[in-house]
């Protein structure tokens, strides 16, 4: 009985072995991890490259410090999701309907991350940091390059010295709005409504204006200096560039030697006024009417 005991304690042990070093993910035909199944290493793979068929996937087994991106459509479009777990039975959304997969080593990318020490901002599918994710780094990302999907954004990590803007349209139109802190629940005008991001690192900004000695006027979304804020330096800016979306400035932090005039119209159009000093909340004449500004040093 020990002897068989011992026998059966190894077997798993290296059964459990070759679970954890795999160097692939496995897709199979249907779930419970059934019918036909093919093993991907990292890499992107296109409808004819899935080895069991196209929009025929039901499950995916996934080691530990892999990731795997599936999209609806080929060429890694349509509607996406995220895993870094095995997944018994893919949602109803998604079942027989993979065209085209991202396969990922989460490992060798956060060693990469840590060596050159960028942080990364993580989008999450629910509200509370749940449901699928997806992290990013400093760039530019349009709707098929978020991760998790498009318009389905509802909540975000973002680590200190990191900023995120995001836009409702793709190619950064649209609605816009700047967070540099945790974000747990979106806000019901941009919950699942997320189509494109910028994500910036502060440190590196702030840094390179305090070098230049270059100031910066920094706008709020509510009174008292609340809310989501975003900083501008001189220039014109419209209002897809305000970076808090148009017609939501209620605060303004104006350094000395800095003025701003406000617009209710875009391209410095409608009624206007000049500030040099911060004001805790705009006249009512302005408040929630601002869509373009000119910023400048005196």
């Amino acid at each position: 009985m020990k002897k068989s005991a011992i026998i059966v304690f190894l077997l798993l042990l290296i059964s459990s072995f070759n679970i954890w070093s795999q160097d692939h993910v496995t897709i199979y035909q249907d779930c419970q991890y059934g019918g036909r199944s093919h093993a991907l290493k990292a890499g992107n793979y296109l409808d004819r490259d899935l080895g069991i068929g196209n929009d025929v996937i039901s499950a995916i087994r996934i080691p530990k410090g892999w990731r795997v991106t599936v999209y609806t459509d080929n060429n890694f479009k349509g509607v996406s999701r995220t895993f870094d777990e095995d997944v018994v039975c893919i949602a109803a959304d998604l079942n027989d309907k993979i065209s085209s997969i991202r396969v990922a080593h989460k490992s060798n990318h956060s060693n990469s991350s840590a060596g050159s020490r960028t942080q990364m901002i993580t989008l999450y599918e629910d509200c509370n940091f749940r449901g699928t994710s997806h992290s990013l780094r400093p760039g530019n990302y349009v709707d098929n390059q978020l991760g998790i999907g498009n318009d389905r954004l509802s909540s975000i990590r973002i680590p200190s010295g990191m900023r995120v803007t995001l836009y409702t349209d793709n190619n950064f139109k649209g609605s816009s709005r700047t967070f540099d802190e945790n974000v747990v629940c979106m806000p019901a005008d941009l919950n699942d409504k997320i189509s494109s991001i910028r994500v910036t690192q502060k440190n590196n900004h702030n840094s390179s204006s305090n070098r230049s000695g270059n100031k910066m006027i920094t706008l709020y979304v509510d009174c008292d200096y609340r809310g989501s804020s975003h900083k501008l330096g001189p220039g014109t800016y419209i209002d897809s560039q305000l970076g808090i979306g148009n017609d939501r400035l209620s605060s303004l932090r104006i350094p000395s030697g800095m003025r701003i005039t406000l617009y209710t119209d875009n391209n410095k159009r409608g009624e206007r006024i000049t500030l040099d000093k911060s004001h805790s909340c705009l006249p009512h004449e302005f408040n929630d009417r601002v869509s373009s500004v000119h910023i400048e040093r005196y």
